[in-house]
């Protein structure tokens, strides 16, 4: 046993918080409902919980795609969906949003069933950073619900909207029905491009 003691000096005392990013290659982003998750499903093994309501996507699910024997898989993360106003703490805010931080590329979900597909596209560039920001990352913009009203012209003139604007800014886009599985396989090769960069 110790027959002494030294007075001991005073510890330094230091205080961290660490915040958990998830990795992925590519990060969905789109209004509630706008099936972020539903699309996740379709193309991957993961199981998002998939609901006709608003935010049923409560915390980041990571997917991977498997594309086969010669080809490079991905990941790709489904984030809680961002609402007008969400910078400024509405809705569930963007606190999500540093799980797809350090993605090479974003997926722009929009659904055709919205009245205005390319304004709700414009809300979500503003609410992730602007334009600025978004030219920074690999951009793939994908208008879903092409099921909806089929026979109806405006839904085909909904997209060209969004296209020409895509095009402008240089990014692709694509019309699927996550829910009917159609268009999903270009989708995945066009999310490929995307997340890999390659031509």
């Amino acid at each position: 046993n110790p027959r002494f003691a030294k007075i001991g000096r005073n510890s330094l005392e230091c205080y961290f918080m660490f915040e958990l990013k998830s990795i992925a290659d590519l990060g969905l982003v789109g209004f509630p409902n706008a099936g972020k998750s539903t699309i996740l499903n379709k193309i991957s093994n993961a199981t998002p919980r998939i609901g006709s309501w608003e935010f049923t996507t409560l915390r980041p699910t990571i997917g991977t795609i498997m594309r086969g024997p010669g080809a490079e898989n991905f990941t790709v993360a489904d984030i809680p969906g961002i609402i007008e106003g969400a910078h400024l703490d509405r809705g569930m805010g963007l606190e999500f949003l540093k799980h797809i931080e350090r993605s090479k590329g974003w997926v722009f979900v929009v659904g055709l069933d919205e009245k205005d597909p390319l304004s709700t596209l414009k809300i979500l560039i503003n609410e992730v950073g602007g334009l600025e920001k978004v030219q920074t990352k690999n951009i793939l913009v994908v208008c879903n619900k092409a099921d909806i009203d089929v026979n109806n012209p405006e839904s085909m003139q909904k997209f060209l909207k969004v296209q020409r604007f895509a095009t402008e800014q240089g990014w692709d886009s694509i019309p699927i029905s996550a829910l009917n599985d159609e268009n999903t396989d270009i989708l995945v090769q066009k999310m490929a491009k995307c997340a890999q960069n390659i031509e």
